[in-house]
């Protein structure tokens, strides 16, 4: 077992290890934890959010990943360029600090807008250009080619 994370409201215990997995021991009487699954690869840390609703897991497959406490679905909010090594939430519940082997230590946000995401890289990335834009960049025609 790589880490462990105690629920706020400690009640449940997340574990992760080399097996790929996350498992949540939910110690008032159920013998089998759940497992979640989703890494592909060794999972080195997890941590529960403070409102105890999210639970998040890093691993050496470089993604960090947010699941809800009763639901197996994860979302991945965040890639390193090489294995994550540690998590912590920060107290506003709406971050996370990850360190990666990649030398980085990054900030997330809780949750990945894709439709906000959508809209910046169309409106930003993919705009048409201006009419000026377009004088600056077109090259003169010669009538006599």
């Amino acid at each position: 077992m790589d880490g462990l994370s105690w629920a706020p409201d400690e009640r449940r215990l997340a574990t992760c290890s080399a097996d790929w997995n996350v498992r949540v021991w939910d110690l008032t009487g159920t013998d089998r934890p759940r497992v979640l699954t989703g890494h592909d690869k060794r999972v080195r840390a997890v941590a529960w959010a403070p409102d105890g609703r999210r639970l998040a897991s890093c691993s050496d497959d470089r993604t960090v990943r947010i699941w809800a406490a009763d639901d197996d679905q994860c979302e991945v909010i965040g890639v390193h360029r090489d294995g994550v090594t540690s998590l912590a939430w920060l107290s506003d519940g709406r971050q996370i600090v990850t360190g990666s082997a990649d030398g980085t230590a990054r900030v997330w946000a809780d949750h990945v807008d894709l439709d906000a995401l959508t809209t910046v890289a169309r409106t930003g990335v993919f705009r048409g250009h201006t009419d000026a834009e377009r004088r600056a960049r077109l090259l003169p025609v010669d009538a006599d080619s």
